[in-house]
């Protein structure tokens, strides 16, 4: 059985609209076919199949999220499309073609969450040219974990609607910093990478308020690097902080009601 993990940008998903760099990160439970369900025919993927083989789909989405937003639910019915189609990914650049073929009437996605969907761990991905580099949590001293805000953004409705992003060197120096923490296991270039994506977003108004929130709140705990995820970081907030102080900082995170979505040990491989 297929399996599409869910995905959440580290850094980069402003950059991906301009064709830079970002890393994600892929995590179980994932996403499967639901042979007892059927697509929204709105959807991409229904759309999709309904393109190339003239037919509706008859199957739908196991989404262990329970919709929640944030997470990859409608590039992972894309993938399940494709597959069912085309057995395998071995073309990413047609992968990637056809998604942005199937939006090109409503809005231009990056398509990276779709190129990273087709991977596991931690994934960088550019496309120019394409090319999607997996590797696993480098970081042994560090933890990180994901929150979901409760809230749910169409993306898609962001992007046609997205205002003009004026600081795109700096996203760019600090996602390059990130990555190149990420690839060679340099922790603090990691976490600083993180921190000054997240402070550009913040300055550039790209912030959601009830994100801005959560990150206020956990600034008073032993967080070493914190950021919203996605569109307005409205779905997702990532945070990291020291291996030693896991146990620690989960009981907080569940203490206050936080939805903890995934850690380090529900990586997708």
């Amino acid at each position: 059985m297929l399996k599409i993990p869910a995905k959440t940008f580290m850094v980069g998903e402003y950059l991906a609209l301009h064709g830079g760099p970002a890393a994600i990160i892929l995590t179980e439970p994932a996403f499967t076919i639901d042979p007892s369900k059927k697509l929204h025919t709105d959807s991409i993927a229904a759309q999709f199949i309904l393109a190339q083989t003239n037919a509706a789909c008859n199957w739908g989405l196991n989404d262990p999220y329970f919709g929640k937003g944030g997470l990859g639910a409608s590039s992972a019915e894309y993938l399940l499309a494709y597959h069912k189609i085309y057995g395998n990914f071995d073309n990413l650049a047609h992968v990637h073609a056809e998604y942005i073929a199937c939006c090109a009437n409503n809005y231009r996605p990056s398509g990276y969450d779709v190129l990273a969907q087709t991977s596991f761990g931690c994934v960088v991905v550019e496309t120019n040219p394409i090319c999607v580099t997996a590797c696993k949590w480098p970081f042994p001293e560090l933890s990180f974990a994901l929150i979901h805000t409760g809230k749910k953004l169409k993306t898609h409705e962001h992007l046609q609607a997205r205002q003009a992003v004026y600081n795109w060197q700096s996203m760019l120096r600090s996602a390059e910093k990130a990555i190149f923490g990420l690839e060679y296991s340099a922790a603090d270039d990691f976490l600083a990478g993180i921190n000054d994506f997240a402070r550009t977003l913040l300055v550039e108004g790209l912030v959601i308020e009830h994100t801005q929130v959560i990150l206020q709140d956990l600034a008073k705990e032993k967080i070493l690097a914190a950021k919203g995820c996605g569109a307005l970081g409205s779905d997702i907030v990532l945070i990291v902080f020291a291996f030693s102080e896991k146990n620690i900082i989960l009981e907080l995170l569940r203490s206050r009601r936080y939805d903890i979505i995934a850690t380090e040990d529900n990586l997708f491989f």
